[in-house]
């Protein structure tokens, strides 16, 4: 199969189009309207949009800059910790377009790698896209995607020997995401490997300097926690809290 990966951008597509869109028509409309009150709310608000999408704009060349190799250092951090010796089935929660899912199975050459997605809005990825990565990166006779979401994954308890997820958990829309966590611990053995990078703040996790210890109180053999930018060199421009910042590596074994 010719062709090349597409592993996508971290920044929707969608995301961008909106705020421009919405800046276009604040100041379109004000421009329309010839009440000076309007543009007085109308102009400051198009200008809010234009710099929320110059932001997004730049966050994305960023991400997507030497073919996504900012991506690919966060990736292969993921796979840097997880404590495997590579051998059984491994678990991607919330894949994308398989990236990490793809890059565990070239690094692990005895492993089988399930990853999961829903694949929905707004982001740009595709099961399709996934199989094709896969495929190309010759290791689509040992990754299979199939839709599932993190907060229900339909694997029975101990299934996996390892589970790993990269800025997953802190996008899907619960409460609390150690629920999340709780989840991808129930589908791996007992002595199996994780590795999960997210955003960890309070916005997120409550608590998120505790969450060692309480890991640690679920009964887990072995619990660390790794800050991202001591492994990565993640710009200024990223580091804010919902694109890089706060982020880190949790690890150990079950």
């Amino acid at each position: 199969m010719s062709g090349k990966t597409n592993y996508g951008n971290w920044m929707p597509h969608s995301v961008l189009f909106w705020s421009l869109t919405a800046s276009m028509l604040l100041l379109l409309t004000g421009l329309l309207l010839g009440h000076p009150a309007w543009k007085w709310i109308l102009y400051p608000l198009s200008a809010l949009c234009a710099a929320f999408f110059l932001y997004l704009a730049s966050a994305s060349c960023l991400l997507g800059k030497d073919h996504g190799r900012l991506q690919r250092e966060f990736t292969r951090l993921v796979l840097d910790r997880l404590p495997w010796d590579g051998g059984g089935k491994a678990l991607d929660i919330g894949t994308g377009n398989g990236a990490l899912a793809i890059e565990l199975a070239k690094r692990f050459p005895a492993s089988e790698v399930t990853g999961t997605d829903l694949w929905g809005k707004p982001w740009d990825y595709s099961r399709d896209s996934c199989v094709a990565n896969g495929v190309l990166e010759s290791v689509g006779n040992r990754v299979r995607f199939i839709p599932a979401g993190a907060e229900g994954i339909p694997f029975a308890n101990g299934y996996f020997d390892a589970v790993v997820s990269n800025f997953v958990f802190h996008a899907v829309n619960v409460p609390d995401r150690r629920v999340l966590l709780m989840e991808a611990l129930r589908i791996l053995k007992k002595g199996g490997a994780f590795s999960f990078q997210d955003l960890f703040n309070s916005e997120f996790y409550q608590a998120p300097e505790n969450l060692e210890k309480e890991l640690k109180s679920w009964g887990l053999q072995e619990v660390h926690f790794v800050k991202s930018s001591d492994y990565v060199k993640i710009p200024p421009l990223l580091r804010i809290n919902h694109i890089a910042g706060n982020s880190g590596v949790l690890f150990g074994t079950k």
